[in-house]
């Protein structure tokens, strides 16, 4: 039975929109396409990488670097997020848990950018509350991958089997 469960994963989509809105239906063929969301899975996981990159004491260029390629990242996820919304509708858009999920990362990234355009005042760029709360922020958006994941079979089976074994494994700790 657990075995089914784990293999069973009903998939619902949203409804093509009608022949007559064209624009819309081109939107919705795009981000429907299985090799778009190939394309923002491995966007997902360059950006895990270029987050990866970042350490203290780093050079000056490579943090321009990350800094500008986080914001080509937050651009692709803004733009991702609003061709969906205007392929699907909103009402649609937001009846799915992921594009929340989504949209809620999106708007982190959009607060990081105000962050790094509030931060070119020489004042806010040397404050490291600012510096702190824009690192937090870049990494709410690691979450992401939570949802590549999600999308790949036999990472899905490894992480529903460990957090099964969570309850499991506070018993265990509890007896040491």
């Amino acid at each position: 039975v657990q075995r089914k469960v784990i293999n069973l994963h009903v998939v619902r989509r949203p409804r093509r929109p009608r022949s007559n809105e064209v624009q819309r239906t081109k939107a919705y063929d795009l981000v429907m396409a299985e090799g778009f969301e190939s394309t923002i899975a491995i966007a997902t996981v360059a950006n895990a990488l270029v987050l990866a990159v970042s350490h203290l004491g780093e050079p000056h260029w490579l943090t321009n670097t990350i800094n500008y390629a986080n914001y080509a990242f937050v651009g692709l996820w803004l733009s991702e997020a609003l061709l969906k919304l205007f392929a699907f509708g909103v009402a649609t858009y937001f009846s799915f848990g992921w594009n929340c999920f989504d949209f809620t990362l999106v708007l982190t990234g959009l607060a990081d950018l105000s962050l790094f355009l509030a931060a070119l005042s020489p004042s806010i760029a040397t404050d490291p509350a600012m510096q702190a709360a824009s690192m937090w922020l870049r990494l709410a958006r690691l979450l992401r991958l939570v949802r590549v994941v999600q999308s790949i079979d036999a990472l899905r089976s490894l992480m529903l089997t460990l957090v099964g074994a969570l309850p499991s494994l506070g018993s265990v700790i509890s007896l040491m």
